[in-house]
């Protein structure tokens, strides 16, 4: 801890009494300064730190009440101590209680077994609270500290309990779609639905995040090998808010059913829904039939089959898969996501 650089304030209207002070203080460990009034005390505060106030009570202008109950409004840390030839009970009662007084010394006072011990006594009184007060704020960084700990922990906490939560469900849906599909599920729609389980656990702790298009754009570039072309002539520094994450795995998915040997492109809409404000409340990816036909042959099918479950790990994230199917083939695709 710092070591504090104490500062005393004398106070008296005679020149003789502060003379004596300033002699019996020229040793101390603290700083001395000194006043002949309660307003050139005041002033006095106001440029320094003062730890303790020593002041007479009978002085012209402004006694030493006043300037006693200024200091502890202003001043509150400062520790007060009296020099008065007050005798009457009544008055020193007065004093005391109203301006909550340290110590009072009444006159005719010892220099140094009375005066100079008592500011001694009024000093480690400061220091003390001074280190209490040091103390109790680091402690209370401290504690804050913690706390956000804490809260992390349990925002964590909670978010792994949802994360199993949407896991068992997940694996619930998937072998619901086996019990149903068993008898003439083909290897690959099984490798396909697999694809989209393990593309899944990519995205288990997932969070919302706030993202431009232009942002979003590259990122759908960058997870597809730059094999989608974006038709779109949004406002590409607009921001959208939520589970862009889930969106690259379909981008990811939809991939895996374009053959890799045929470096086909496909064309893609970025649509969006927002308010005056600028906020889109939902994004949408869109392929029609010409982006469909860089397809593998059985993509139809493929898509028919992991839609159901695309789905359904979608209401986790706000999202929502639809195909337009006519004569039994996907005639369209649209990936719609919901801010969050």
């Amino acid at each position: 801890m710092a070591e504090i650089k104490n500062t005393v304030l004398f106070v008296d209207d005679e020149p003789n009494v502060l003379n004596a002070i300033r002699r019996a203080t020229v040793n101390e460990y603290y700083t001395a300064l000194f006043a002949e009034s309660g307003k050139g005390a005041l002033e006095i505060m106001e440029k320094n730190e003062i730890s303790v106030i020593v002041t007479d009570m009978r002085m012209p202008e402004m006694n030493g009440l006043t300037l006693l109950k200024m200091v502890k409004v202003a001043y509150p840390k400062t520790v007060r101590i009296v020099l008065s030839g007050y005798t009457q009970l009544n008055q020193v009662l007065a004093t005391v209680n109203r301006c909550d007084i340290f110590q009072f010394i009444p006159k005719p006072w010892q220099m140094k077994e009375e005066l100079i011990t008592a500011v001694r006594q009024g000093v480690a009184r400061y220091n003390l609270e001074i280190e209490r007060d040091t103390l109790l704020y680091g402690l209370e960084i401290k504690n804050q500290a913690f706390l956000k700990i804490f809260n992390k922990m349990e925002e964590k906490l909670v978010r792994d309990k949802q994360v199993m939560a949407n896991l068992r469900k997940v694996h619930g849906w998937t072998f619901s779609f086996w019990r149903k599909q068993h008898t003439n599920s083909m290897p690959e729609y099984i490798d396909f639905v697999e694809l989209i389980q393990l593309k899944y656990l990519d995205l288990l702790s997932a969070k919302p995040e706030t993202k431009t298009v232009e942002i979003m754009i590259s990122e759908f570039n960058q997870a597809c090998s730059g094999r989608i072309l974006f038709n779109t002539a949004l406002d590409r520094k607009r921001t959208f808010s939520g589970y862009h994450a889930f969106l690259l795995m379909i981008c990811k998915i939809l991939m895996s059913l374009v053959p890799p040997e045929d470096n086909a492109i496909v064309p893609v809409m970025l649509e969006t829904d927002g308010d005056e404000q600028g906020n889109l409340n939902q994004v949408t990816i869109g392929i029609d039939k010409d982006g469909l036909s860089a397809f593998s042959p059985h993509y139809h099918k493929k898509l028919d089959v992991g839609c159901s479950l695309l789905n359904k790990i979608g209401e986790i994230f706000g999202a929502e898969i639809v195909l337009g199917i006519s004569d039994g083939e996907v005639n369209s695709l649209r990936v719609t996501c919901r801010a969050q």
